[in-house]
């Protein structure tokens, strides 16, 4: 593992040095627009989703790319220290792409992370389908462990006071993201 890490370090210098260009010229998007106003869209429709969760016990809540993408911009701004700057967040064709600035130690790049979610057993899981730090694959044992790891810790991110939240769909598509489940006691 330490070898690959190597590997990939060397590669990354090697890109940034010779300024080597990309295989295929990256497809731009137009900038998913980030402002407060869609942040605190995001958390009502979060706080909401919560309470009528409580209330009935099942839930269906909907977030657009704008919304995702200024609440997360709006969680990295309060941490000065963050790697990662500027975030994106696509949502299309049952993918989120996350793209943004990211700094490892000395280097930084444009880096982006393309995430398939799926429903497994009320759990979310996601798999990584691809992962760049500027134009240099990540290495697929890379993404292998990166993939256990969110795995892992997704359950704690989606229980309410302490209750699991049981996912039974997933959807992404024409730039947003619905997830429906009930609560689990």
């Amino acid at each position: 593992m330490k070898k690959i890490a190597i590997l990939f370090a060397i590669l990354i210098l090697a890109s940034l040095a010779c300024q080597l260009p990309s295989r295929a010229a990256p497809t731009e998007q137009p900038a998913v627009p980030v402002s407060t106003e869609a942040a605190g869209e995001a958390e009502s429709v979060l706080a909401t989703a919560a309470a009528e969760l409580r209330a009935s016990g099942k839930v269906s809540v909907t977030l657009t790319e704008t919304q995702l993408t200024s609440y997360i911009a709006q969680r990295i701004a309060a941490q000065p220290d963050s790697p990662i700057q500027d975030p994106q967040v696509i949502l299309q064709n049952g993918e989120i792409e996350i793209t943004g600035k990211a700094k490892v130690g000395i280097l930084s790049a444009n880096a982006s992370i393309i995430l398939e979610p799926y429903a497994d057993n009320g759990n979310l899981r996601v798999n990584i389908r691809e992962a760049k730090f500027g134009s240099v694959p990540v290495p697929d044992a890379t993404i292998e462990s990166l993939s256990q790891t969110l795995n892992q810790n997704l359950n704690d991110l989606i229980t309410i006071q302490g209750e699991k939240f049981y996912l039974e769909t997933i959807a992404i598509a024409d730039g947003t993201l619905t997830l429906s489940g009930t609560l689990q006691k």
